[in-house]
């Protein structure tokens, strides 16, 4: 009676590590790029966006395009000062894996006014596509 017992155990315990490892080969590697803004800057006729491209993956990735919309207000409530969207598809932007990597983004925009860099709140939201 024993035996069926530890014959049973065996069993499922060798189902349970053949089980862990077909889903562990299934795992892909693959980049996984984001970008995070840490500054916008408001000059006449320029919007720059300062951030940085961060690869979490394990491969390495190339950006292909990003999209920012960028809304600049006199406060987080407050009224807006200046808005923008704009797409970019950078050229030769290789980000390696595990690394982050700062880049600046100008918008050039006749629109854009020159405002004092303490008197306003900004947020960029941003859609990223690489490969």
């Amino acid at each position: 009676m024993v035996s069926i017992f530890k014959r049973v155990a065996l069993v499922f315990a060798l189902a349970t590590i053949f089980s862990a490892c077909l889903l562990q080969s299934n795992v892909e590697a693959g980049a996984n790029i984001d970008w995070t803004t840490t500054d916008v800057i408001l000059e006449y006729g320029k919007c720059t966006v300062k951030g940085y491209f961060t690869n979490s993956g394990d491969v390495g990735g190339t950006v292909t395009n990003i999209k920012f919309i960028v809304d600049v207000k006199t406060s987080k409530n407050g009224s807006n000062i200046y808005s923008a969207v704009w797409n970019h598809s950078p050229e030769n932007v290789y980000i390696p894996a595990g690394a982050q990597i700062s880049w600046n983004f100008w918008i050039n925009d006749e629109h854009c006014p020159s405002w004092s860099k303490d008197d306003y709140y900004w947020v960029v939201n941003r859609t990223i596509s690489y490969k």
